[in-house]
């Protein structure tokens, strides 16, 4: 009788974790479509108005172009994001035309729950930019992004001019991993849930803005 309700308990333990297993995966797979959702149909009614904050802004971050510029955006960013990448490289090809004409700022959010990589990233980069080499290795990051560890970070190297001793230095003391979080509390604080966020003139933009989006905007404010 015993080994009767032993038997039965294994089993009843083994339904109860597979159902567990298929529930997370269900949450996870729900996660997963809500943020597609975000990014593949972003709101952007507000984006015909002029700056009217400087929400997400802050000295001593990751930034280029022209800080005078009528057209200022401000990105919560995570390097594990594909939609991160995907909007990185449409920033790419705008900067290639208009870079007199906005002014873009990098903020951290890692979303470490999805992402156990991009938190290492995030500091990765910062210790990048510590010897201004922050947008090299911001694409580089990108490109590899399908295959992130702290080997890939130096796989990211040689960048010209980067000293690969002091990066692996800064990178093992974890020397930018409170900077990170401090930018993951402010975007939260801010209201931003997924990545990317982008503060465009100060209207908060969540997902993908399709590149033509930003080039009627710099137009309009130029």
């Amino acid at each position: 009788m015993t080994f009767y309700y032993k038997t039965w308990f294994i089993i009843f333990l083994l339904a109860l974790t597979t159902s567990l297993f298929f529930l997370v995966l269900y949450l996870a797979d729900v996660t997963t479509q809500s943020e597609i959702t975000a990014v593949r149909k972003p709101d952007t009614s507000a984006l015909t108005q002029e700056r009217t904050s400087y929400a997400g802004y802050k000295e001593g971050v990751p930034s280029r172009g022209n800080k005078d510029a009528n057209l200022y955006i401000i990105e919560f960013a995570d390097f594990q994001c594909p939609f991160c990448k995907e909007a990185s490289i449409i920033l790419d090809e705008i900067f290639s035309t208009y870079s007199n004409d906005m002014y873009f700022q990098f903020r951290h959010f890692p979303l470490s729950t999805l992402h156990p990589q991009a938190q290492a990233a995030a500091e990765a980069s910062m210790c990048a930019y510590e010897q201004g080499k922050f947008w090299e290795f911001h694409d580089a990051i990108f490109k590899e992004q399908h295959n992130l560890s702290e080997p890939t970070f130096f796989d990211a190297l040689p960048i010209p001019g980067m000293e690969r001793a002091a990066f692996a230095e800064c990178l093992q003391s974890k020397k930018y991993a409170a900077e990170v979080d401090a930018d993951f509390n402010e975007g939260k604080s801010l209201g931003v849930s997924a990545t990317p966020t982008f503060f465009i003139n100060g209207q908060k933009v969540q997902g993908v803005i399709p590149k033509q989006v930003l080039v009627d905007l710099i137009e309009k404010l130029r």
